[in-house]
């Protein structure tokens, strides 16, 4: 996974935190509604994963970042 800045090692505690935390979520939501196993499952699949979606938001900031001009005052921050 090379859409991160730094290793990946670090990362990896958080990213299975929140992969936890999304099986649970989603666990609660179909238990909660009472959807029937397979509008459950259609639901699950249809989860975006969250390392995915925070690659994706990663990629989207890293484009926005480099289509900004050199001498915007955001290149000097970073």
């Amino acid at each position: 996974m090379d859409f991160f800045c730094g290793s990946f090692a670090s990362l990896a505690y958080p990213l299975k935190e929140l992969r936890k935390i999304q099986q649970r979520a989603t666990i609660w939501i179909t238990g909660t509604f009472h959807t029937l196993p397979t509008w459950g499952i259609k639901a699950i699949t249809e989860l975006i994963l969250i390392y995915l979606h925070i690659q994706k938001i990663s990629r989207r900031h890293q484009l926005c970042i480099s289509s900004l001009s050199t001498n915007h005052v955001i290149n000097f921050i970073l």
